[in-house]
């Protein structure tokens, strides 16, 4: 494999106007099945191209439409060479003259890469060449003062290039490269056709196999059934006895590797299936719910994999022997005593999954009611010594133990009956066929075929009636994760929509008729709401506790769909404008409980939603915003200031130090409309005062949240 080059990375690279195009090839080339068409005109105005932001949201909006997700992903510049190595398939962005260009890189081959040009063919290029395209400007601005530092120093060639090397790392260090977007499938996407297509065809190709390894096997039964029994051997008979055994060899060895890697396959789409679903779960239900509960399906996801899988395939391939062994038993001796056998084992053997499937349910919810319970006491959901009495402590516990031990003993019970009924057919199947040949006098041909079906019937029952069991698990731990794959992220237009002029005076923000439930209710909990918000308008929304404030206000941010009324924002419906786009033109700061500080840097906190690494101006204008919040003495103190890591693992900060860290994200966020919600209760009148001046100040629309 050769670096082509023939060329500049413009002939292989595709220029900016053309990144929807140059997303939905690479989507193509990576076979990640992309679920729509790109829309080639998604511009946000004629000069987005000079704006990182503006190429940020383009290449987002563009992907939503494809049914995929394109990550932005930035490293250290030491770890430049990390990231061209493992970031595939995804978009490059790099300039030439500076003009901004993407190079659509498939795959890292070695020490190549794989580009998808515009012409649609693939080229290879180097890492080193690819790396320099994407730091080589970054490179360029401190290469003069380091090739003025080293005129000074008298240094061989060689000792040259390694000390300018190394000058322009330290020099470089503290800067993060960005300019790259990683490709993938969107957390909401189905799976596609063509993986189920896939996941279909491996089961048939399975079946196939097996059935072929059967037909292979039984000839060469045959052959030397007809040798032994006949005395026909013959050099002919016993090469095709020799072929069809080294034919079965390398059947059975394949016939395991497909099923392992139909496994995995299979696998893999129904965890991105019930990941998917979890992204999509309602975070009220979550809480609702608890951790214990949460807990008990994580571990039934587990059950639905390994026994599903492992159960269909024992199960199918007990059914070819199934089919195997009714053939030999159809052409031996006594075969319709043999065959109505063989049926009421079936038979019995789908009675004994049944009973097992019962029983598997009853121990599922008495084990699940036991691992709810423990998890609940042990989070401090219930304290037991303030509101128990200690003789009491362990009453609970005691009678689901108890009533755990004896589902547990029926469920024991019932899978042992269904691993006797292999044993059960063995002997009587022999016993029959022990009296068949006391009273008859049967050719010795029927006799080899019928021992041969008993057999062979003896482990098809046995791996049919296993993987019963097993299928019979798994579909008890479906039922508790079920919903999951039902859940279907809403379908949303893909539409590039310009924001509208500053200065105009229809409403922001326009809500009619809104009807809100209470979760898991059917008496609404707000009705009739009619809300108008215009720029530069702030509005106090005041009300009891319980009252429905906060769940109002997750519904004016796209956070939670009403019953029914009508939300716009800037005329469009959440529908049109997508997830990310509402989010982009309403930010709320949600009540404390329900807000997160990560474990990073405080500018980080500050600028989520932000294209990062942050320019300088961003970086000022989070500074001059913390400091009207009352947080300059926090800033001061911080030995890093905005690049003090803060959270669980860093610097500590106080609950108003927290609410206001959280009102700041949102006035940073550049919406058209901030809801912040109880964000001064924990607060002092001056700092509360300070941090409704800066709120009235940036805020283009304000909708404040507090109790009355």
């Amino acid at each position: 494999m050769n670096d082509n080059e023939g060329g500049t990375l413009e002939a292989f690279a595709w220029p900016a106007r053309e990144v929807a195009a140059a997303l939905e090839a690479l989507a193509r080339a990576a076979r990640l099945e992309p679920t729509g068409a790109a829309n080639r005109a998604a511009v946000l105005d004629a000069h987005w191209e000079s704006r990182p932001e503006g190429i940020a949201e383009v290449i987002a909006r563009t992907s939503a439409g494809l049914g995929l997700s394109a990550t932005a992903v930035t490293e250290e510049y030491s770890r430049a060479d990390a990231m061209v190595e493992h970031a595939a398939p995804a978009l490059y962005l790099v300039y030439s003259e500076s003009r901004p260009y993407f190079l659509a890189v498939r795959a890292v081959r070695g020490a190549y890469v794989v580009v998808i040009a515009a012409d649609g063919r693939e080229h290879t290029l180097s890492r080193a060449r690819l790396r320099a395209a994407l730091v080589g400007s970054l490179e360029a601005q401190c290469a003069p003062d380091v090739d003025a530092l080293l005129e000074v120093v008298k240094l061989s060639a060689r000792r040259r290039a390694r000390a300018r090397a190394a000058l322009v790392e330290q020099r470089l260090s503290h800067v993060r490269i960005g300019g790259v977007w990683l490709l993938g499938r969107a957390r909401n996407a189905q799976v596609g056709k063509r993986a189920q297509l896939r996941v279909g065809l491996g089961l048939l190709l399975l079946a196939t196999l097996a059935l072929l390894e059967y037909a292979l096997l039984g000839f060469s039964w045959n052959s030397v059934a007809n040798g032994a029994l006949y005395g026909r051997v013959d050099d002919g008979w016993l090469w095709a006895w020799r072929l069809a055994l080294l034919s079965a060899i390398p059947l059975r060895g394949m016939l395991a590797w497909l099923s392992a890697r139909w496994a995995l396959l299979a696998g893999a789409r129904l965890r991105e299936r019930l990941l998917a679903g979890m992204l999509l779960l309602d975070p009220v239900e979550v809480r609702k719910q608890g951790v214990g509960e949460w807990l008990s399906r994580v571990l039934e996801v587990s059950n639905v994999e390994t026994l599903g899988l492992n159960g269909g395939l024992q199960a199918l391939l007990g059914s070819v022997d199934l089919v195997a062994a009714a053939w030999l038993l159809a052409r031996g001796a006594a075969p319709s005593r043999s065959l109505g056998l063989l049926l009421l084992c079936v038979v019995l053997t789908f009675a004994a999954a049944m009973t097992y499937l019962g029983r598997r349910r009853r121990w599922v919810r008495s084990r699940l009611r036991l691992t709810f319970n423990l998890v609940e006491n042990l989070t401090g959901h219930r304290t037991r010594v303030a509101q128990q009495r200690q003789s009491e402590w362990h009453q609970k516990e005691d009678v689901l133990l108890e009533d755990y031990v004896e589902v547990s003993r029926a469920l024991d019970i019932a899978a042992a009956h269904g691993g006797v009924l292999p044993r059960i057919w063995l002997v009587i199947a022999l016993g029959g066929l022990s009296l068949a040949l006391g009273f008859e006098a049967p050719a010795q041909l029927p006799v080899a075929f019928a021992l041969a079906g008993i057999l062979l019937a003896t482990r098809a029952l046995a791996g049919f009636g296993s993987g019963l069991l097993q299928l019979g698990a798994a579909l008890v731990a479906w039922e508790r994760v079920r919903e999951l794959l039902r859940l279907r992220a809403p379908r949303e237009l893909s539409t590039s929509v310009p924001r509208p002029a500053r200065g105009s005076n229809r409403p922001v923000l326009d809500a009619r008729g809104l009807v809100v439930h209470a979760h898991g209710s059917a008496t609404p909990l707000l009705t009739g709401v009619d809300l108008s918000l215009r720029e530069g308008e702030r509005v106090l929304l005041e009300g009891a506790s319980g009252s429905g404030k906060s769940t109002l206000a997750r519904v004016l941010a796209g956070l939670r769909a009403p019953a029914s009324g009508l939300l716009l924002c800037q005329g469009l419906d959440r529908s049109t404008l997508g997830a990310a786009g509402f989010a982009r033109r309403v930010s709320l700061a949600p009540q404390f409980h329900d807000s997160h500080v990560f474990s990073a840097s405080f500018a980080f906190n500050l600028l989520l939603g932000h294209e990062w690494p942050p320019r300088a101006t961003e970086l000022e204008h989070a500074t001059r915003i913390c400091r009207e919040l009352g947080l300059g003495p926090l800033l001061e103190q911080m030995p890093a200031g905005l690049m003090q890591v803060v959270g669980e693992t860093g610097w500590q900060l106080s609950h108003g130090e927290r609410s206001r860290l959280f009102a700041a994200r949102a006035l940073l966020s550049r919406a058209d409309v901030v809801i912040l919600d109880e964000s001064v209760a924990a607060l002092d009148p001056p700092t509360a005062a300070n941090v409704l001046q800066c709120a009235k100040t940036h805020a283009p629309a304000l909708l404040l949240i507090a109790h009355p």
